[in-house]
Parts: C-alpha cells; sequence; structure tokens
C-alpha cells in the first residue's frame, strides 16, 4: 500500500509539471506570434505611410530638432558661439531643412570668421523661408561688410527693403556704408527714410505683425494676420490706437536719437551747418528726456 499511494503520488505530481509546461509553452508562444504580428503590422503601416504616420513622425522630429536649437539660441545670446554650432548642427542631423536652424548657424559662423561657411548656409536657406528672404539678405550684408566687400553688401540690404525686415534698420545699414563710399547725398536719402520709417506709427505696428507671423506660424493664427498685413489703408489699421501717445513714445526712442546723430554728421559733411545743429539738438532732447525719465523712476 505505501508503494501504491506513493507511486500515485509521484505519477500526479507529474502531470502537474507536465501541465505547467504545457501552459508556459502556450504562453511564451503567444507572445512570440503577438510581437510577429506586431512587427508584420508595423511593417505594413510603414509601407502604406499613411497620412498620421506622416504628421507624427513630423511632429516628432521638428519637437527634438526645436529642443537642440532652444539650446543653440541660448548660447547665442551668450554669446558662446561654438556652444551654439554644436547644437545647431545635431538639430540640422535631426531635420535637414530647418530654415531657422540654417540661418541661426550661418550666423554664428559669421561671428567666429567662418565667412564661406556662412555664406553657403545663407544661398542654401533662400529656398526654405518662402516669401521671407529678408532676414537671408540682411546677414549676407553683415558678411560682406566684414569682409569689406562694401557694395555687394549695399546690393544684399537692398533685397531687404520692403521685407520683413525693420525698414529703419536697413535704411541705416545702407546709409552707413554710402558715408564709407564717400556717397553722402546717398546717404542722407537712406537716413532721412529711416527717420521718416522710425516716426510712422504704421511702421512698428508693420513690424509687429511681421513678428507675429513668426511667432504664431500656424494654421489658426497666421491667415489672420497675412489679411491684416495685407491692408492698404494702414490709418483705418490704426484708428483703434491713440497715436498720440505712440508718436509720444516714438520720440523717446533712444534709436532716433541715433539717426538724428548720424544725420548730424552727414550734413556737416555737406557744410549745412544750421541742420547738422537741428538734429543735433534733436537728438540731444531724446536722450535729455530719458535720463529725466529715469531719474524719475529711481
Amino acid at each position: 500500500m505505501s508503494y501504491s499511494s506513493s507511486t500515485t503520488h509521484i505519477d500526479n505530481e507529474s502531470g502537474t509539471e507536465e501541465k505547467s509546461i504545457a501552459r508556459f509553452q502556450t504562453i511564451i508562444t503567444g507572445i512570440l506570434i503577438g510581437v510577429w504580428c506586431i512587427l508584420i503590422s508595423i511593417g505594413i503601416i510603414s509601407a502604406m505611410d499613411p497620412v498620421w504616420l506622416k504628421v507624427l513622425n513630423q511632429s516628432g522630429v521638428e519637437t527634438e530638432a526645436g529642443f537642440y536649437k532652444d539650446f543653440g539660441d541660448r548660447f547665442m545670446h551668450r554669446s558662446e558661439y561654438e556652444k551654439a554650432i554644436e547644437q545647431y548642427i545635431i538639430a540640422l542631423c535631426v531635420k535637414p531643412d530647418y530654415a531657422d536652424v540654417i540661418v541661426n548657424l550661418a550666423v554664428a559662423y559669421i561671428y567666429t570668421d567662418r565667412f564661406e561657411a556662412a555664406e553657403d548656409l545663407l544661398k542654401q536657406s533662400l529656398p526654405l523661408v518662402g516669401t521671407q528672404t529678408g532676414v537671408i539678405y540682411y546677414n549676407l550684408g553683415l558678411l560682406y561688410e566684414r569682409l569689406g566687400r562694401n557694395s555687394d553688401a549695399i546690393a544684399s540690404y537692398k533685397k531687404t527693403l520692403g521685407s520683413e525686415m525693420p525698414q529703419w534698420r536697413v535704411y541705416r545699414k545702407l546709409a552707413r556704408l554710402y558715408v564709407s563710399l564717400g556717397r553722402l547725398d546717398d546717404a542722407l536719402t537712406a537716413l532721412k527714410e529711416a527717420l521718416r520709417v522710425q516716426s510712422d506709427p504704421a511702421s512698428g505696428y508693420r513690424d509687429m505683425l511681421y513678428h507675429s507671423v513668426q511667432v504664431y506660424d500656424d494654421a489658426e493664427h497666421r491667415p489672420h494676420i497675412e489679411k491684416l498685413m495685407a491692408r492698404e489703408n494702414w490709418d483705418q489699421a490704426l484708428s483703434r490706437f491713440d497715436l498720440e501717445i505712440i508718436r509720444a513714445v516714438n520720440q523717446q526712442d533712444t534709436e532716433i536719437a541715433v539717426t538724428h546723430n548720424e544725420l548730424a554728421y552727414v550734413y556737416m559733411q555737406l557744410g549745412d551747418f544750421t541742420l547738422a545743429a537741428e538734429h543735433y539738438n534733436e537728438a540731444q532732447n531724446i536722450q535729455s528726456g530719458n535720463l529725466e525719465n529715469s531719474k524719475k523712476v529711481i
């Protein structure tokens, strides 16, 4: 009896063990089949290349590239150009057609005297930026200035007129180059345009819209901003604002004081000391006004 009991007990354990092994094998087989099905599904989806997958991939690429771009921008603001270059290169490895990164990398190259590479990058970015080519030609102008190629710089800056770049800045760049070439009448014309733009409330509104397109470049905001930009009657567009306040604020703008100073210099070179004194006094009034306001704040 003891033997029989013992035999029966062993047989039961053996059967239970076989069942456990069979169950384990079934689970493993099921997992392998599931993994195989997933891999096949991924392959089929990839082969079909549906729109939603493209959007998902593109979103991931832009997020990752944007991450490195942001780091690069921070280094640029701190004038740590080599570190910025490293981050921009990584961003371009993720997204080779990232126009903003290409332009920023070119600027970093300009600051580190890698002029040939900077020029190649800026020209490479032209087809990628659509209609907003002003920043490309402006940076090319900066590059040519550093190389002493003043005629090329002038030609490049002229291509930014009417673009998204702040127009007063472009006119003042042109004026300085004209002065360096002895073209004082051209310099005077450019500085007058710079002052006109700086004093015009519509110019600030226009620049704000162009900047907004860069910040809110999406399907929700861009059409509305472009509709505002297309208005030809700027007086109507600005009717909701107090233009007197805007003009008063403009008259405290230190950049306007700089333009007045440069006009004073050109008039002196032309021998018109009366107008030179007028512009010099305007510059002094703006700077004095800012000094008085800063004392009040303190």
